[in-house]
């Protein structure tokens, strides 16, 4: 007898009908007996899951408490065939197991032999790396979106303004690194992406001033506009000297300009007067004392092209080629007595007077005897000696004491006023000038006893 217990069925029919026994595997029932004995009763000591199952293959039901996906008590997914009964191979039913004994199994459906033994889906090994593979690029990207977005935008203040310089003809990648050196931006590498990618440009060459840590679009923006225009006024006086205007140039503040460069541009003969005689490499005399703006970003060059311009221009405007044919003397020759007349006299009104006497002793063969070429010439080792009687006398091309004619070049740059008097002197008798008041006024003479007095003069107010 089966043990009854309520809700559960004691045997099963198949459906459709009866089911034969047979001789071999598991089923829904034994071929030796059709009624379970106590030794399979679970409640006496079987399978500890199910107390109404017997699992040793001669029982009713099999090790499982239920029924499964369709049939009766079998661990596989079909009613009427056990694991021996259905293997997989074929299909339909009734088939025979090697007993000969009928083996039920469901036409045409396939065993999974993992069927409910499993409850997970298993994934596809290929797949689930493909999958890792995503979400790396994915994680990779979104970082360097992140570092990207961190150069091009950067976070924190922006640093203090720093000057740089974009050379002409720099390409894209090569601003990126000037402007990365400076620390403005972070990356020249992604700065020249960037510029690339949004179309921005073009991107002007000049001299800027922008902060440290700056966004792209700040930096971008100030090269698109255009380096702002820094001008200083370059102020040069009267009856300078080249090396007193070289000194001049290099103070200019932002514009690192150097008076070494000034000098071997002025003295090189790269850059030159058409007043200039051939073989002279020396422009002292030649540049005209004025305010000249010079913008940021010149050189030496420009500057002096600038004023050997703005000479050329008053010399031509005072007709100084008529009037140096007319003297007979050239036009460097003339330059050179207004450059005299510029270091001689003080006052406007001596200039003429000055540039007369210097003609009339030349004219004569008379030594010129102004103090203001030796003087020169011992400045050009130091600017700063206040020469004795004896260093006035010491033998040098620009000692007029000692030399008759006139100095081998221009002893300074002459005002225009001086270069009118030179181009246009006045006529007289004088051979002798000497500054007779303090405020710089000069007494002329014509004779020796004349310059006797004005040497009393001079002594007199205590100038010589």
């Amino acid at each position: 007898m089966t043990e009854y217990r309520p809700g559960r069925p004691t045997e099963r029919e198949p459906r459709g009908g009866s089911r034969p026994a047979h001789g071999g595997g598991r089923g829904l029932f034994d071929h030796e007996q059709a009624d379970p004995g106590p030794d399979h009763d679970h409640r006496a000591g079987g399978h500890p899951d199910d107390a109404y199952y017997d699992d040793d293959h001669d029982g009713y039901y099999d090790d499982h408490d239920g029924y499964h996906e369709a049939g009766y008590y079998d661990d596989h997914d079909a009613g009427y065939h056990d694991e021996h009964g259905y293997d997989g191979h074929g299909a339909g039913w009734p088939g025979v197991t090697e007993s000969g004994a009928p083996s039920y199994r469901r036409a045409g459906r396939p065993r999974d032999p993992g069927r409910g033994r499993r409850r997970g889906v298993r994934r596809h090994p290929v797949l689930a790396g493909l999958a890792v593979i995503v979400i790396l690029i994915l994680v990779i990207a979104g970082g360097g979106f992140l570092w990207a977005e961190g150069q091009i935008n950067p976070g924190g203040k922006r640093g203090p303004a720093v000057s740089v310089v974009i050379p002409k003809g720099a390409s894209t990648s090569r601003i990126g690194s000037i402007l990365a050196s400076a620390g403005v931006i972070h990356s020249g590498t992604l700065f020249a992406y960037y510029v690339r990618l949004h179309g921005d440009g073009p991107l002007y060459p000049g001299s800027y001033s922008l902060a440290r840590n700056s966004p792209y679009s700040s930096a971008i923006s100030a090269l698109e506009a255009g380096p702002k225009i820094l001008t200083e006024d370059l102020v040069i006086p009267e009856g300078f000297t080249l090396r007193q205007i070289a000194d001049k140039v290099a103070t200019l503040p932002h514009m690192g300009l150097s008076a070494a460069r000034f000098m071997a541009a002025a003295t090189g003969g790269s850059v030159r007067s058409p007043y200039e005689p051939a073989g002279v490499n020396n422009l002292e005399g030649l540049l005209f004392p004025a305010t000249y703006q010079v913008r940021q970003g010149e050189t030496e060059v420009d500057i002096l092209e600038q004023m050997v311009g703005a000479f050329n221009d008053r010399a031509s405007q005072l007709g100084l080629d008529a009037a140096a044919t007319k003297l007979g003397y050239t036009p460097y020759q003339v330059v050179t007595v207004a450059s005299i007349v510029e270091r001689e006299s003080k006052l406007a009104a001596d200039r003429g007077p000055v540039a007369s006497t210097i003609y009339n002793r030349l004219r004569i063969g008379m030594k010129l005897g102004a103090d203001s070429t030796q003087t020169y010439y011992l400045r050009l080792t130091d600017p700063t000696i206040q020469p004795t009687p004896a260093q006035l006398d010491t033998p040098s091309p620009y000692n007029t004491r000692t030399d008759k004619g006139l100095p081998p070049t221009p002893i300074a740059n002459p005002s225009l006023a001086s270069l009118q008097a030179a181009i246009t002197p006045p006529a007289t008798n004088y051979l002798y000038f000497v500054e007779i008041n303090p405020d710089g006024k000069l007494g002329f003479a014509s004779d020796s006893q004349g310059f006797v007095g004005l040497q009393q003069q001079c002594r007199a107010a205590k100038l010589c």
